[in-house]
């Protein structure tokens, strides 16, 4: 039996959660009741709960500095918050902290929260990734990479994104997580003010989010601005990346991009590799078959392609997409 604290400093709103809820039927308990953080960290002195309930303004203690604190002492303790619309980026901050679910408290009646503790309680129970603890280690491998935000600089970046995130068999909740974790680093790698994440209504409204994330700072890397002062470095180089896919099929150089966006080589060269991962020479030959593919696909013939994303020589440019595809560009156009 899972054992939940309500905490909230509005006694009849304790009440109505702890009445309007079938707890039994989620495997629940409730085990207590707290008027403020300070409160609810003084019943957790003397008994143990698996689950807190937990309102964001309160007084003495309010719901974000009661996570904080409990969150330390008590690591395994999980977390629903309970707050209004307008608190909205209080409840940002709450999922960052690792809480499970949200309920807003004017749709307590409406709502059917016993479907939410449900939900909630199949999470605490079980691996929240419902699968083994090796693909737990990969989820947060999957999350260090995306947060280095390399996927953005590719154009299959964000595909392949997507595509990884969907193998995992993640809540709802665990994928916002993610994405709450991802806008805030973001708005510090891009100076920049990303969209909120929205509380999602599925997986798919997640991966909607990245992809206008994506479109988003593609735009802010694109404006015509009078200062650049506050670009980060992150922000230039996908400025000159956004440059380099809209001339593929042109003669490209370093020195020509470098220049597009007013850094001298060199410099430009060394943050190319630290933001990207990836060399001048090897985003590029990366992206002209990336290009070449998508053209092949699209039934363009074979011999045509080189030319088509900026090479001259064929003979050369089959060799590089052998070595990046294993197969020659005529193979790759015969699975069409």
């Amino acid at each position: 039996m899972i054992r939940v604290l309500l905490i909230d400093d509005d006694k009849l709103a304790r009440e109505g959660l702890q009445s309007i809820v079938d707890w039994a039927s989620c495997g629940m308990a409730v085990a207590g009741f707290a008027a403020n953080g300070a409160k609810a960290l003084e019943f957790l002195a003397e008994d143990a709960v698996d689950l807190a309930v937990v309102d964001l303004s309160m007084p003495v203690m309010d719901g974000l500095a009661f996570m904080k604190e409990s969150k330390r002492l008590y690591p395994q303790l999980q977390y629903v918050v309970l707050s209004f619309h307008e608190e909205f980026e209080n409840v940002q901050a709450a999922l960052r902290f690792g809480a499970i679910d949200y309920i807003s408290k004017m749709r307590l009646e409406q709502d059917d929260c016993t479907a939410v503790f449900k939900r909630v309680a199949g999470i605490i129970t079980r691996d929240a990734l419902t699968i083994s603890s090796d693909s737990a280690n990969e989820w947060e491998e999957y999350i260090r990479s995306a947060l280095t935000f390399q996927w953005l600089y590719l154009s299959d970046g964000l595909r392949k994104l997507l595509d990884a995130l969907l193998l995992f068999s993640l809540s709802t909740r665990r994928v916002e997580h993610f994405l709450v974790r991802l806008r805030e680093t973001g708005e510090k790698r891009f100076n920049n003010d990303i969209p909120l994440v929205p509380i999602l209504a599925n997986i798919q409204q997640g991966c909607a989010w990245l992809g206008d994330l994506r479109s988003y700072l593609n735009h802010e890397a694109e404006m015509e601005r009078a200062s650049l002062n506050s670009f980060t470095n992150e922000m230039y180089i996908l400025r000159a990346v956004l440059y380099m896919w809209e001339h593929l099929r042109e003669a490209l150089s370093l020195r020509d991009v470098a220049n597009y966006i007013n850094m001298s080589r060199s410099y430009f060269a060394a943050n190319l590799k630290s933001v990207t991962g990836k060399t001048f020479n090897a985003l590029l030959r990366y992206e002209r078959v990336e290009c070449a593919k998508s053209l092949l696909w699209k039934g363009m013939s074979p011999h045509l392609v080189a030319s088509a994303v900026g090479y001259e020589d064929a003979s050369y440019f089959s060799r590089i997409f052998v070595q990046h595809t294993g197969v020659t560009p005529i193979d790759y156009a015969k699975k069409r």
